[in-house]
């Protein structure tokens, strides 16, 4: 048969084969976190057992009889207002933990200051406070197990809230009931939520202030609370958790099989530690308490470290294919996008002089329609010579030569005007040809430039969006003006059908506008025809890096798939592994 250190050998071996499994498929994830905890407890067997009841159960005083000292503060209102945590060292000292992460050693004697809350200031200087950890020299902690004092249940909401989020490190608990005021409806809901915990192993009731009831009373009222306890909460858990078989046995368990009360004085304890009077000490029935209290704890350190690491192992079991899952979804999503990139990659570069030139076609066939508008101002211009004309009164050559020049300058503002219009309708399109493109790019930027491997840097979106604005701003753009001499060369100005010769400079002079505009377009598609050749050089490095990654992907996959059937068969074994110790475990503790 094997004991106890055969059974931890090779559940931590368990431990290490099950983590190095699962890290294959995750690097990280909660269940390995608790393979690699569960295999540093085996190292240090740590041990949390935690005092709790209501406010006035004498939880600080039963832990200063277990110390042999008065350390922890106790009173008949209530009082702590942190948790104290008593852990074993050689020399008797306190360091208060506080919430901001720092530290600070004071003297044993003034522990009351900084835990208790009998007055407004120790109360908002409890607020800061984490925990107080007391090392003292007691035997009970001697092996790696921890003693927690809690705030008492009922005392305040906040208090009864440290204690409920402290029991997700407990792993057994003290459960303090008082002779004068035997298991209420909140110790009994209380009880219930602790025989739910998963990570709780034992609980043990503790009866306090027998120094207040007859001798000869005690017998029956010890039954009568063990009968009110085991009554009271296996009706709560069934009401509960009756659709939970594992807490039920565990209910059955805690409650009947192994079920786990003792009756002590602590005032009398403590007493005969200050008097030295043996027949006190007896009388308080603490000797007896602490002796199996040891007995009991430090089997169930050992018991409780396997169960725990059994635990475990069986939830990573159950896990491995969920891990395993994700770690085949990553692949298989980097596969996806791999295969979508180098789709991706293929029509851009295909497309992309298909795409300029429809693009082409189209913003010429818009200036054609804006460019078609510009005839009309043939018209409009010439209204201006006709109106300033008109006004010629006499058949006077300077007259007729001052009325051309003054219609000259309406038509130049008009004309620059309209220049100007035009200008802003062709930029716009430019502009338009120039979002479509950058759309286009910025898509395949986003999907390839992440995937690709090596020296291979895109020109990123914005920063090439702008360098083509740039380039197109700097085209030239030619200004509105006559195409030739208002003024016809004749001798006698007034003997001149004036309107007849500048009918055809201003048919001429519109018609000039135009083709700077076509040409302005042309030169708008050469920069992006040249810009959008900025990527190909990258285009067979792209195509290269793309597929090398997806050959290597598709032979991980397949690597995966391979190592899935061989760790599954693995885990199983070491399911079956874990399952025979945890029952080699069972015989050896009923044996012992």
């Amino acid at each position: 048969m094997m004991d106890f250190k055969d059974i931890e050998f090779e559940l931590y071996g368990n431990l290490i084969q099950m983590k190095n499994i699962l890290s294959y498929y995750k690097r990280e994830d909660d269940v390995i976190q608790e393979l690699v905890n569960c295999a540093e407890l085996i190292k240090t067997k740590k041990y949390h057992v935690a005092v709790v009841g209501e406010f006035r159960r004498g939880k600080s005083s039963l832990i200063n009889a277990m110390l042999g000292l008065k350390v922890l503060p106790a009173d008949v209102t209530p009082t702590t207002a942190t948790i104290n945590r008593i852990t074993f060292g050689t020399e008797p000292q306190v360091t208060i933990c506080y919430k901001d992460g720092s530290t600070e050693m004071v003297p044993i004697e003034e522990l009351q200051n900084y835990v208790t809350k009998r007055n407004e200031e120790m109360e908002q200087r409890a607020l800061r406070i984490r925990e107080a950890v007391v090392s003292y020299p007691t035997v009970i902690c001697q092996n790696h197990i921890d003693i927690i004092d809690t705030p008492g249940l009922n005392d305040d909401e906040s208090m009864t809230g440290i204690t409920l989020t402290l029991l997700r490190e407990i792993d057994a608990v003290i459960v303090a009931v008082s002779a004068l005021s035997p298991f209420s409806e909140v110790e009994k809901g209380f009880v219930t939520e602790l025989i739910a915990r998963e990570t709780i192993s034992d609980i043990i009731f503790v009866v306090t202030f027998i120094d207040q009831v007859d001798e000869e009373d005690l017998p029956r009222l010890l039954a009568n609370i063990q009968k009110r306890i085991q009554q009271m909460t296996l009706a709560e858990v069934e009401k509960r958790y009756g659709d939970k078989e594992e807490i039920q046995r565990k209910a059955k368990r805690v409650l009947q099989d192994r079920f786990k009360l003792f009756a002590v004085s602590s005032y009398q304890a403590l007493q005969s530690f200050v008097t030295g009077n043996r027949k006190l000490l007896n009388s308080s029935r603490f000797p007896f308490f602490k002796e199996e209290l040891y007995k009991l704890l430090t089997a169930g350190q050992s018991v409780h470290v396997i169960e725990r690491v059994t635990a475990v192992i069986h939830r990573a079991a159950e896990g491995f294919d969920r891990i395993y899952r994700e770690k085949f979804d990553v692949i298989e999503d980097k596969i996806s996008g791999l295969q979508n990139a180098l789709a991706l990659t293929k029509r851009y570069y295909e497309e992309q002089q298909p795409r300029l030139k429809e693009q082409t076609r189209n913003l010429e066939d818009r200036l054609e329609g804006l460019l078609g508008e510009v005839r009309e101002d043939n018209w409009k211009l010439k209204t201006h010579f006709c109106k300033s004309l008109y006004t010629v009164r006499h058949n006077d050559p300077n007259l007729i030569l001052k009325a051309i020049r003054q219609a000259e300058n309406q038509s130049i503002r008009q004309g620059c005007a309209r220049t100007s219009q035009l200008d802003a309708a062709v930029e716009q399109l430019a502009k338009e040809a120039l979002g479509a493109l950058h759309d286009r790019r910025l898509e395949f930027y986003e999907m390839v430039q992440p995937l690709v491997t090596g020296e291979l840097t895109l020109t990123e979106p914005e920063q090439w969006r702008e360098q083509t604005r740039a380039e197109i701003g700097r085209i030239e753009r030619a200004p509105f003006r006559f195409t030739d001499e208002l003024l016809p060369k004749v001798p006698r100005l007034e003997h001149c059908n004036v309107i007849a010769y500048i009918e055809p400079v201003l048919f001429r002079s519109v018609e000039a506008v135009r083709e700077p505009c076509r040409d302005f377009v042309q030169n708008v598609f050469r920069v992006l025809e040249q810009r959008i050749t900025v990527d190909d050089a990258f285009r067979e490095a792209i195509h290269t890096s793309l597929t090398e990654q997806l050959e290597n992907a598709r032979r991980e996959l397949l690597v995966c798939q391979g190592n899935y059937e061989l760790h599954r068969s693995m885990v199983r074994g070491l399911m079956d592994s874990t399952e025979n110790l945890r029952i080699q475990c069972a015989n050896a503790k009923n044996e012992g």
